[in-house]
């Protein structure tokens, strides 16, 4: 009918913005079951309190901290297999 008010529609901006925000919020779950994954076949299940926590995103907040977690043969057969990880100490 001529004259009635139309629905006011959301701004496209908001909607983009709350589906990224969604995305990264959910990124970090993900991340933590992706490592939590990658542990048990390592340590076996169910994990220890202290293997479920360095299963956690992020793994460890510098390279040092995550080089302590394993041994070094394990290291070693890493650093051979990733150009990257050969520059770390």
């Amino acid at each position: 009918m001529v004259g009635e008010a139309q629905p006011r529609r959301s701004a496209p901006g908001l909607a983009i913005s709350t589906i990224i925000g969604d995305i990264v919020h959910n990124l970090r779950p993900a991340l933590d079951t992706l490592a939590y994954e990658m542990a048990v076949p390592h340590v076996g299940l169910p994990l220890k309190d202290a293997a479920l926590n360095a299963s956690a995103f992020p793994v460890r907040a510098t390279p040092h901290e995550l080089d302590r977690l394993f041994t070094t043969e394990q290291r070693n057969a890493a650093r051979s297999r990733c150009p990257a990880l050969r520059r770390l100490p």
